[in-house]
């Protein structure tokens, strides 16, 4: 099985028909992974995320994960995209259930990743109810799934 990594990545998407072989595509990595390869494969009018799954988690102690988790999130992500408004949760663009891969869509250019937001002393009332509205739809939407 496939570990994805930025030298094998391109090789990847283009053994599978996923991009393009011209123009080629800039990949990069992105970060906050512990539990995931992250990477964000970008096209002059195209661009997506690229995650595998990590049998273990990148931290001091050894903690084995099930890397079926990302078929869950995949899932997850699919029935949220229909019951929740447009650009509400990233889209499902493809997984691959042999090497735990999963490509969904790239958040807008203009987005702000809330996380760093908030460790940068950032706080946006406004972010945090439409989090907080979002969830409670997700709940009401999903509750007889």
């Amino acid at each position: 099985m496939i570990e994805i990594a930025l030298e094998n990545a391109r090789d990847y998407l283009l053994a599978r028909g996923l991009i393009p072989e011209q123009p080629e595509a800039l990949i990069q990595p992105l970060g906050w992974g512990i539990s995931n390869i992250v990477m964000k494969v970008s096209l002059p009018q195209d661009c997506f995320v690229l995650k595998q799954s990590l049998p273990r988690l990148r931290v001091k102690e050894d903690w084995p994960f099930d890397r079926a988790r990302i078929f869950v999130e995949r899932d997850c992500m699919a029935l949220l995209g229909e019951v929740l408004p447009p650009g509400s949760v990233p889209g499902v663009r493809f997984s691959d259930d042999e090497t735990f891969i999963l490509g969904m869509s790239c958040a807008p250019p203009e987005g702000i990743l809330w996380k760093q937001a908030l460790l940068d002393g950032q706080i946006e009332l406004a972010t945090a109810e439409r989090a907080g509205m979002l969830l409670a739809e997700m709940h009401h939407r999903t509750a007889r799934h």
